[in-house]
């Protein structure tokens, strides 16, 4: 008998740990989903970088003996990406942080700015916050922007705020 105990505040951290029990040394397989979107996603074992191939889509697979205690690592970076609601509106997108969509609260009267045109750039423009799991806005023209950037399923009833954005728009107040 394995028994797997996973230690993870994923997706807040980009990183879960999985210990391994069993009473003696035991040859099996462990693999981990590397979701589509997860570049970068690396495997530590026993804190070793594992040479282990994590393609985005596909099973991060791992065959040795494992001995009782071990621990596997797994970094799943959480960078910002721009995700198109569907392929006909390709220029409507939601931020998403890893396998989580983000909201722009929309109290406060803002100054009007628009998403940039790469994924790159909005890592940039929208940063943590001293809060895990929040963001703040930082444009590049340094316009303050009060509202900030959090996760969609931390929203209570009766919030504003705003989750879909159009790239091509000229910019609206948010």
């Amino acid at each position: 008998v394995v028994t797997l105990r996973q230690k993870t505040r994923y997706p807040e951290e980009e990183t879960t740990t999985v210990t391994i029990s069993m009473r003696s040394r035991t040859e099996f397989t462990l693999s981990f989903r590397v979701p589509g979107w997860a570049r970068g996603m690396s495997v530590k074992i026993n804190d070793v970088a594992a040479d282990v191939r994590c393609e985005p889509g596909t099973w991060a697979t791992m065959t040795r003996v494992w001995n009782p205690g071990d621990q596997v690592e797994a970094k799943i970076p959480l960078r910002l990406r721009m995700q198109a609601i569907d392929r006909v509106h390709s220029d409507v997108v939601a931020v998403v942080r890893g396998p989580v969509v983000m909201v722009l609260e929309s109290d406060y009267h803002e100054p009007a700015f628009r998403l940039p045109d790469n994924d790159e750039d909005l890592n940039r423009w929208i940063v943590p916050d001293s809060t895990p799991g929040v963001f703040r806005v930082e444009l590049p023209g340094g316009e303050r922007v009060r509202s900030k950037v959090r996760p969609f399923y931390g929203i209570v009833e009766s919030f504003e705020y705003k989750m879909y954005f159009d790239r091509k728009a000229l910019p609206s107040r948010l």
